[in-house]
């Protein structure tokens, strides 16, 4: 699990680079999203790898995501050097437009197809039950 979410809009993306090492083969993309934060356009650069780089080359380009993040610090020749590596990417779907819809074996419910009516014989009172055992008893006679 990351430790930090951001949602915003995918600004741009390179192309993926890929390569081989000693482990194996990799595929690498960087992306950049933009976000407003107290009226002002925040942009931040993320790196992403492996099967998270193709997914991030299928996303359109101003399509809202969330991105799941941890930052990464190294060394080299007495600098230091931050990125933000991405480990999950998800479009982003507003709670009302998820509440509004649901989708069922790729078919749109309406809210007619899913709503719960009481069921009447569960919650007989015991009322009922008397007047019910009490009509059996006469139609037997």
């Amino acid at each position: 699990m990351a430790m930090f979410h951001i949602t915003g809009r995918l600004e741009s993306k390179s192309l993926i680079r890929e390569g081989e090492n000693e482990y194996g083969k990799w595929q690498m993309v960087e992306f950049v999203i933009y976000k407003s934060y107290k009226k002002k356009k925040i942009r931040l650069a993320f790196v992403a790898f492996g099967k998270l780089a193709k997914e991030i080359q299928e996303i359109p380009h101003n399509e809202r995501i969330t991105v799941h993040f941890y930052p990464n610090c190294r060394q080299y020749k007495n600098k230091y050097y931050t990125e933000l590596k991405a480990e999950e990417v998800h479009k982003y779907v507003s709670r009302r437009k998820a509440e509004e819809r649901i989708v069922v074996n790729g078919e749109m419910l309406d809210d007619a197809d899913f709503l719960i009516t009481p069921d009447n014989q569960l919650f007989d009172t015991e009322e009922n039950n008397v007047q019910n055992t009490d009509n059996q008893e006469e139609k037997a006679d």
